[in-house]
């Protein structure tokens, strides 16, 4: 199995009371790798970044 620099599984965020991006997960395998989210306008993109 291997290890990963950065592991992100089944987040929820949730503001105000109400979810909005349910059950997030990525991985960046090594140091130095660049991310990118892509989507349409409205599904949580921002709120994974902040």
């Amino acid at each position: 199995m291997k290890n990963n620099f950065l592991d992100i599984k089944g987040v929820d965020f949730i503001i105000g009371g109400k979810t909005k991006v349910k059950n997030a997960s990525f991985a960046i395998e090594n140091e130095g790798e660049t991310l990118c989210i892509l989507g349409p306008s409205g599904i949580g993109k921002t709120t994974i970044i902040h």
